[in-house]
C-alpha cells in the first residue's frame, strides 16, 4: 500500500499548480511550524509502516536496520537538514533513490527501500533553500502572496 501511495502523490502533486498546492506551498515556505507539522507526519507515516511491517513479519530482522533513519526524524533539526539536502542537492538525491532500488531487491531490506522511499518523496515536497530565502525579504514576500500561481518557479 505504501509504495502505491507514494507514487500516486508524487505523478499527481509533484509541481502541480491547483489552488490546493499553492497554498500548501506558501505555507510550506512561510511557517516554520507548517514545515515542522510536515515533518511530523512524514514521521507518522513511517513509524505506522514500521508497526505494521513487524506485525506482519514479526521475525524479520531487517527492519532494524531501517530504524536508524527513522529514529534521526525524531529531532526536527536533523529532519529539515536531511529534507534540505536531498530537494536542493540533486546528486544526493539521485544516490539515494538508487540506493532505494538496492535495497529494493535485497533481501530482508524491503523496510528500508520504503523508507528511504518515503523521505525522498518528502523532500520533494520540501521548501528549497532558494525559495526560503527569497521569502525573507518582504517585498519578495508579499509578491508570493500576491500571485500564487509563481510559487511553483521559485520552490522547485
Amino acid at each position: 500500500m505504501l509504495p502505491v501511495l507514494l507514487l500516486f502523490v508524487s505523478v499527481f502533486l509533484y509541481r502541480n499548480n491547483s489552488r490546493a498546492m499553492q497554498k500548501f506551498y506558501l505555507r510550506m515556505t512561510f511557517s516554520y511550524h507548517c514545515r515542522q507539522l510536515y515533518s511530523l507526519v512524514t514521521l507518522m507515516v513511517l513509524i505506522l509502516f514500521h508497526y505494521s511491517a513487524h506485525e506482519v513479519m514479526p521475525t524479520e530482522y531487517g527492519i532494524m536496520i531501517s530504524t536508524v533513519p527513522m529514529i534521526i526524524l525524531f529531532r526536527f533539526k536533523y529532519a529539515d537538514k536531511i529534507l534540505h539536502i536531498l530537494h536542493d542537492r540533486r546528486k544526493v538525491a539521485y544516490c539515494t533513490a538508487l540506493a532505494t532500488l538496492l535495497f529494493l531487491f535485497t533481501p530482508h531490506l524491503y523496510t528500508l527501500a520504503a523508507t528511504t522511499a518515503t523521505i525522498l518523496v518528502a523532500a520533494g515536497f520540501y521548501p528549497s533553500h532558494h525559495i526560503l530565502h527569497h521569502s525573507v525579504n518582504y517585498e519578495n514576500g508579499i509578491k508570493l502572496c500576491e500571485h500564487p500561481n509563481t510559487v511553483v518557479e521559485y520552490y522547485y
